[in-house]
């Protein structure tokens, strides 16, 4: 039974290759190219993903936007690769059939990261969604849940909270979206 399920395992995952295959654009041997050629905006941090969402590899670009991870040595399979900078992630899929990397077409996303301001006994918070992501917002005073809101249906988020003047201490503000969590501490 373990033989017939292993067998249809590995069939399957040849078909899915296959049609992988048929839905990329161009081959390449050299995987540094397909990394420069998605790094066209100049971001700043390079993540790689499996399709589980495990972090095969992580690195910060230097000025000249070099990558150093050769793509072309990951197992053959669907990976991410996710360009974080600023205020934005873009997603991108590539896949690796015997040791070459295909750039798959049409699989570009963009999640936008939570901005987050404290001004005059305020918390400004700002997170774009276009409706697609519901966003969860906790705020907590010395460890304490002081606030806790989910909102969803909303494609920008725009929320102010205000912090009493005359309490001082330390904050952490945890806003979940996309299946991410952005964290922020702070002392007011």
């Amino acid at each position: 039974m373990k033989k017939i399920i292993r067998t249809i395992a590995v069939v399957a995952l040849m078909l899915g290759m296959s049609t992988v295959q048929a839905a990329t654009k161009n081959e390449t041997s050299n995987a540094t190219k397909i990394v420069n050629r998605l790094n066209e905006n100049n971001e700043q941090k390079v993540i790689i993903r499996d399709i589980e969402g495990n972090v095969i590899h992580s690195e910060i670009l230097n000025d000249n936007n070099t990558f150093d991870f050769n793509l072309e040595t990951l197992n053959d399979g669907l990976y991410l690769v996710e360009y974080d900078r600023g205020f934005e992630i873009k997603v991108k899929s590539v896949a690796v059939r015997s040791h070459k990397v295909f750039y798959l077409e049409n699989t570009e996303a963009t999640i936008f990261k939570p901005v987050v301001r404290i001004e005059n006994n305020k918390v400004l918070i700002s997170k774009i969604t276009f409706g697609s992501a519901p966003v969860k917002v906790k705020l907590y005073f010395e460890g304490e849940l002081i606030v806790s809101e989910a909102l969803k249906d909303e494609s920008v988020v725009n929320r102010v909270y205000s912090l009493k003047e005359n309490i001082e201490g330390e904050y952490r503000l945890s806003i979940s979206s996309n299946n991410r969590v952005y964290t922020q501490n702070f002392t007011h």
